[in-house]
């Protein structure tokens, strides 16, 4: 523990930033341009989902532009919006519980008070306790939506 202190101890300056989330956006896109990631829905980093929702959301709303719009021809706006209304029916519902969830995990975990902190500890004890519960919240977070783009 000496050398963490130590370090701390040299520290000149210290800066403290806050974790922010934001409400859910009734839309993801105007015209020709479409929100995705954290542009679309920026999350606390208490599930670690901020970067895989990202490449999911590259990988979803790819499969909806090449539904829309057929390979080497020009997209036209009406395709556009089909493609971009289609990535947002998929995607918001995931997006706006994973946003949830974190913020929700934020408030359980990050606590000062001494005794908080040990009842969050017996909290977490005995969620960790249910394996099966706990993989089944899981899932919804860690697996990989499936394509339904019929």
């Amino acid at each position: 523990a000496e050398p963490v202190s130590e370090m701390i101890g040299n520290v000149e300056r210290l800066v403290k930033v806050g974790i922010y989330d934001r409400p859910p956006l009734d839309h993801w896109f105007k015209g020709r341009v479409v929100l995705m990631g954290d542009a679309a829905h920026p999350t606390s980093p208490h599930l670690g989902q901020g970067g895989n929702q990202a490449m999911e959301d590259a990988r979803m709303l790819t499969m909806c532009l090449l539904r829309s719009c057929p390979p080497q021809s020009q997209c036209e706006s009406d395709q556009l919006k089909m493609a971009f209304q289609r990535f947002e029916e998929i995607r918001m519902e995931k997006t706006s519980a994973l946003v949830h969830g974190a913020r929700m995990q934020g408030e359980k975990r990050v606590v000062a008070d001494p005794e908080k902190c040990k009842q969050r500890d017996e909290l977490m004890r005995q969620e960790y306790r249910d394996v099966e519960g706990m993989l089944e919240r899981m899932r919804s977070v860690y697996i990989l939506q499936e394509l339904n783009l019929v």
